[in-house]
């Protein structure tokens, strides 16, 4: 499985709940409440929910991101969130950060 997308009836997506799912390059989360994406997935892209406003600490933690994209509605990124992601060339940020 390469890619998977949620509905809007989910709300919470537990922690760990990708672990070691190398294979998943892809998550639309765009209509869900994101809590976690845990670490050594093969993540390459993440569409987030558009009423996020808090990515939580390790959130996306060794990752292989490539691309985010951020709600206009997120405020507030946690320490370490990102951390060991080295391949996301570039991020873009809205006003209200």
């Amino acid at each position: 499985m390469a890619s998977v997308a949620f509905p809007a009836s989910l709300k919470e997506i537990g922690g760990h709940a990708f672990e070691d799912c190398v294979a998943l390059t892809e998550v639309d989360l765009s209509k869900t409440a994101l809590q976690e994406i845990s670490s050594e997935t093969g993540l390459k892209k993440v569409t987030l929910p558009a009423s996020l406003k808090k990515i939580g600490s390790q959130a996306f933690l060794g990752t292989h991101l490539e691309e985010v994209v951020f709600s206009a509605e997120l405020q507030e990124i946690d320490d370490e969130a990102f951390r060991g992601v080295v391949e996301l060339p570039s991020v873009t940020l809205s006003n209200n950060m």
